[in-house]
């Protein structure tokens, strides 16, 4: 099997390709990911029906970078992203996290820290296009949208997401 360059040019530092396909007329890439940690600001509804308080927790991670909270060692310096978190699940409260990524805990204690858990996730390029054809939808609804455009998200959340194979969403983290 021959491999292509990952959706968008991606080469991250911590994850290996391993296939790609198409599903849907959508390229999805099929990585092999290490836990990750991300370290950031994240929260959770207070119940299996609501969303988390999104602007508030953007607001409060805007707050601790732009007054001197440093994210050490991250794995990609030049970006961060928005996570959501267990969208798939009625069983459990969904959540959301402005983030990065990072090698190390040894972190300012102010930030939450969130681990990803290693294994094959697949990569899909997030278009609107490919969340149309995947999802019969938008993926990106709710206050996130919004949130996620006024502090600079936008060509991220344009570009790509991780989703595990056989989640209904993206991204989702488990």
């Amino acid at each position: 099997m021959k491999k292509k360059k990952n959706v968008d040019n991606l080469e991250h530092p911590v994850e290996k390709l391993v296939q790609t396909i198409t599903y849907k007329r959508v390229e999805l890439e099929v990585v092999e990911r290490p836990d990750v940690l991300w370290v950031g600001c994240v929260d959770f509804a207070d119940n299996n029906e609501n969303e988390s308080d999104i602007p508030a927790t953007l607001e409060r991670f805007k707050g601790l970078v732009n007054n001197g909270a440093v994210i050490k060692d991250k794995i990609n310096p030049d970006w961060g992203a928005a996570l959501s978190i267990n969208y798939c699940y009625d069983d459990k409260p969904c959540g959301v996290m402005f983030a990065n990524e990072a090698y190390s805990a040894e972190q300012d204690e102010r930030f939450d820290l969130f681990t990803q858990p290693g294994g094959l996730w697949l990569r899909v390029g997030n278009d609107g296009n490919a969340a149309m054809l995947l999802l019969g939808k938008l993926a990106l609804m709710g206050v996130l949208l919004p949130a996620a455009l006024a502090w600079g998200f936008a060509a991220l959340l344009r570009r790509w997401g991780w989703i595990r194979p056989g989640d209904m969403a993206l991204p989702k983290l488990q």
